[in-house]
């Protein structure tokens, strides 16, 4: 059937005890179609955890047993509240430069940020966009949304456009509860449009789900998400938990969002296929080459996530004081036995990076002592030459900084 209601995905997508588990295949759920993705249409609250891209573990994995941390600090009140628009500003200032400050004089806020949003490829001008929409959508609002097999048209009606935007907007609350968090999400986009950009709800909205356009703020409200969640969980009155320890593994398999994008070139990755981070910095990438060039040394290597219990973390207490998670960038399995733990970095590019050197430093000493692994790593520096030669530099020592490198080893597989 081409029609989908809440009871049949919602009953078997909902976690029983609202909860992960580490063991990824107690975390999926399955639908069995004849019908390809692009001419189905899945609406209402459960329907945000559905991926369309997903990776399984290698045949001939090899398990590590790595004892993980993870800090269990859910907030009761699963929804976005009033802070969020806070949240959503303070994102886009820092991820995009925009700012409600007159830049200098004779000069308007509003072309500042609308040029720095199409420097970002971001495209504006609305008088062309149109949203394409699947043939026959009955955009009612009700339970289910009915889609036909046809081509797509456009929307023309301004009620087809608020139908299209409130269905973007539900699924992109990463898990909080569809009914309260969806309004404050769209009046958080609408009015950051309206106050930064001089622009009014239909076109905003056109702006929004420009196809081209989505991926950017799909990331954006993603990164607004986590800046409210830590917010509210310092605010939390049990916020300050122990880290619980469990044994980790690679994820049998890990469904990708669409700001990910499939790596053909990527041949030793743990999962396969490689997806990578749309946004993934340079040094990640630098570092991803380097393993793929010495895979001769290298049975696989992981590109760990940064949230949640399925992904590796140890735990360090951060410059405020606080007991926190540090999740390391990669996890490399060597073909002589040992695991590698490193996450890559500039030079002095983390005011707290030394702090989470020292914490995985302990941490490797610990568990090379007590369960007999053979781990080594750190904060992995990457640097150029004069001859635009790139190197890996890491200290077995602990360090006070990341811009001091006496006593730095060069990173070297097959000869460490």
């Amino acid at each position: 059937s081409t029609t989908f209601t809440i009871q049949t995905v919602g009953r078997i997508l909902r976690m029983p005890e609202q909860k992960h588990y580490p063991n990824a295949l107690l975390n999926q759920g399955y639908v069995y179609t004849n019908l390809s993705k692009d001419i189905i249409e899945v609406v209402k609250d459960d329907m945000n955890y559905i991926s369309y891209e997903k990776s399984l573990r290698i045949e001939g994995y090899q398990d590590i047993k790595l004892k993980s941390s993870y800090i269990n600090q859910r907030i009761t009140r699963n929804r976005l509240g009033s802070k969020f628009r806070k949240a959503f500003y303070d994102t886009a200032e820092a991820m995009w430069g925009v700012s409600r400050i007159i830049q200098a004089e004779g000069t308007s806020y509003i072309d500042h940020n609308r040029n720095l949003l199409e420097k970002r490829l971001i495209f504006l001008d609305c008088k062309k966009i149109e949203i394409a929409i699947p043939t026959d959508v009955y955009l009612t609002g009700e339970i289910t949304t009915e889609v036909a097999t046809g081509r797509m048209k456009f929307a023309k009606s301004e009620g087809e456009l608020i139908q299209l935007f409130s269905h973007f907007c539900r699924g992109n609350l990463g898990g909080y509860a569809p009914a309260d968090s969806a309004p404050v999400l769209e009046l958080a986009l609408k009015l950051f449009f309206e106050e930064y950009l001089d622009y009014f709800e239909t076109d905003a909205i056109k702006i929004i789900l420009y196809a081209q356009n989505q991926v950017h703020f799909i990331e954006l409200i993603e990164k607004s998400r986590e800046l409210y969640a830590k917010r509210m969980e310092e605010k939390a009155k049990n916020s300050q938990k122990k880290p619980e320890s469990y044994i980790w593994e690679v994820p049998v398999e890990r469904a990708y969002p669409e700001i990910y994008k499939k790596q053909e070139q990527v041949a030793s990755h743990a999962l396969m296929p490689f997806y990578e981070y749309q946004g993934a910095s340079q040094p990640e990438k630098l570092f991803r080459d380097y393993l793929e060039q010495h895979e001769a040394h290298i049975s696989w290597w992981y590109k760990n996530g940064d949230k949640g219990k399925e992904h590796f973390a140890v735990p360090y207490t951060n410059a405020k004081g606080q007991e926190s998670l540090f999740y390391i960038d990669f996890i490399v399995l060597l073909k002589d036995g040992r695991v590698a733990l490193f996450d890559t970095k500039t030079k002095d590019s983390d005011p707290e990076a030394h702090l989470k050197h020292n914490a995985l430093l302990d941490y490797i000493e610990k568990e090379n002592q007590q369960r007999n692994q053979k781990l080594f790593g750190g904060v992995l520096i990457v640097m150029q030459d004069n001859n635009k030669n790139v190197h890996f530099r890491y200290c077995r020592n602990r360090i006070e900084n990341t811009y001091e490198f006496e006593g730095w080893d060069y990173l070297k597989f097959g000869v460490d």
